[in-house]
């Protein structure tokens, strides 16, 4: 029985590493600084993953060299902007989930870029959810459920615990809402109330927050299709 992974460690870039077994590549991932804003860039990162390999038979084999290579520049993207996310947040970033480079999540992602249309064409994923969450409803989230528990009164002192469950709870929206990345998105209809609720913490809107509004009002709202019996036949 094959061995399912968890995650892929992720391991600053030597030049010496090497594909963890024979059947897997070696992902090796670089960042580069700008002189003009003094941004410097993050140490090159490598970590490994099994190689993709089409089941085509016939004349259709021809196309496996053509896949492969599309799967895996979807992976190597995916994969960067998930430890550009981490890293850009201040946090280590030992790992990358293995259900996020899955082919069938990679598919996911294809698909829903597909169905953005022309006037919304345009890949959102999970990493970008999740940066995106960081930069703008993270604060917004912990000072609402602080506001709420009265830790932002003048006669209170928040404690360390306070600010850990802040950070939990943050962090829980931020997962939730990278469930959205899938075209059907595994959230129910109170979860979907939840981060509607959050949502309308924000002040203004961007590509990202409104993609995300349509997807949530999809589950709050979904279609109503109406049911074909034998007697309206």
């Amino acid at each position: 029985m094959a061995h399912t992974r968890i995650n892929h460690p992720v391991g600053l870039w030597t030049g010496k590493q090497q594909p963890e077994t024979a059947l897997d590549r070696l992902v090796v991932l670089g960042w580069k600084g700008n002189k003009t804003t003094g941004r410097e860039a993050h140490s090159a990162r490598c970590f490994s993953i099994p190689t993709w390999i089409p089941n085509l038979t016939g004349d259709d084999r021809q196309y496996i060299d053509m896949l492969v290579d599309a799967m895996e520049e979807r992976q190597r993207l995916t994969a960067h902007a998930y430890v550009t996310e981490v890293l850009n947040r201040g946090d280590v970033c030992n790992d990358i989930p293995a259900a996020l480079l899955e082919p069938s999540a990679i598919l996911a992602d294809f698909e829903m870029e597909q169905e953005q249309g022309d006037s919304n064409r345009g890949k959102i994923s999970a990493a970008q959810i999740g940066a995106w969450f960081t930069a703008t409803l993270d604060p917004l989230v912990q000072a609402s459920v602080a506001a709420k528990n009265g830790w932002l009164e003048d006669s209170y002192t928040m404690t360390e615990a306070d600010a850990k469950k802040l950070k939990q709870v943050a962090n829980n929206y931020r997962a939730t809402l990278e469930k959205l990345a899938a075209p059907k998105p595994m959230v129910d209809i109170n979860t979907g109330l939840a981060l509607q609720k959050a949502m309308a913490l924000l002040e203004s809107e961007d590509g990202i927050s409104r993609k995300l509004a349509k997807k949530i009002d999809r589950i709050i709202n979904p279609p109503v299709t109406e049911e074909i019996t034998l007697d309206a036949l």
